[in-house]
């Protein structure tokens, strides 16, 4: 499974790649983990996990499986970011 950006609830308390990302996005205003032109690439952890059970149970299931939720550019994210904290002070 080739995953995009994983997010969705935490399984355990230290912050994982994805997060890491949206916190140096937020806090630096640097986007290491998007791809050329500042896209991100999105899905769900609950689909991912969805995505490995469904290719295990599927004996002709072989290669690789791009999963891919929803792709947004980093002006995009930000946008939403505002919406959701509106009175953080985001740097870009």
């Amino acid at each position: 499974m080739n995953p995009g950006l994983v997010i969705g609830p935490l399984l355990h308390p230290t912050l994982n790649e994805t997060s890491k990302c949206f916190l140096t996005l937020i806090s630096q205003g640097k986007y290491s983990n998007a791809t050329p032109g500042g896209n991100f690439i999105y899905v769900d952890v609950r689909d991912v996990a969805n995505a490995h059970i469904l290719a295990f149970e599927n004996s002709l299931a072989n290669g690789r499986y791009c999963v891919v939720a929803q792709v947004l550019n980093c002006s995009q994210v930000l946008q939403i970011l505002r919406q959701l904290y509106p009175t953080a002070n985001f740097p870009i």
